[in-house]
């Protein structure tokens, strides 16, 4: 092999090197896990949708104030907060600096929780059970639930307080 071909075979391996090295960033580096796209909750609880042919979205008072950001304990406690109000359920994690911006700024704006809403926060990695029932995968997920806590809409990556309440609004 002369010196010509080397260095092409060495041009081709510097560029599948560098190619695969902005992929691996990109891929694992959490630039679309922030972006808060919202999920298919078909996939996430397709019984309750069989049942009923569609879920309503839960009543909503956008006032301010008198809500509730709680840690999740029991599963009767999730069916307590949904018979008085909408409830969401926030997937956190102690090393998702995302999570942790976002439970910051809840625990911050805690007096703009609307009266009637209930917003848990649950730890993805010791709470398995949950996730196992909700099938999630992924920290910084947030479900909407209905009052048979079956989910309604399901994102992830919100930031701060008001897209949450956006999601609630919008159902």
């Amino acid at each position: 092999m002369g010196t010509a071909d080397t260095k092409k075979y060495l041009s081709f391996f510097f560029v599948g090197i560098v190619f695969l090295g902005v992929f691996f960033i990109y891929r694992y580096s959490g630039a679309d896990r922030d972006s808060g796209r919202q999920t298919d909750t078909a996939s996430i609880d397709q019984t309750s949708v069989a049942e009923s042919g569609e879920r309503p979205s839960p009543v909503f008072d956008a006032a301010g104030g008198g809500g509730a950001y709680l840690p999740y304990t029991s599963l009767a406690s999730l069916q307590d907060a949904a018979d008085n109000g909408p409830v969401v359920l926030f997937f956190h994690a102690e090393w998702c600096p995302g999570c942790r911006v976002l439970h910051e700024d809840i625990q911050t704006s805690i007096d703009a929780i609307p009266s009637n809403l209930t917003i848990f926060h649950a730890d993805h990695d010791t709470d398995l059970d949950l996730r196992n029932r909700y099938r999630i995968t992924r920290q910084h997920t947030i479900l909407l639930l209905d009052a048979s806590l079956a989910p309604v809409k399901s994102w992830y990556g919100s930031r701060n307080l008001t897209d949450i309440l956006d999601h609630v609004v919008s159902g």
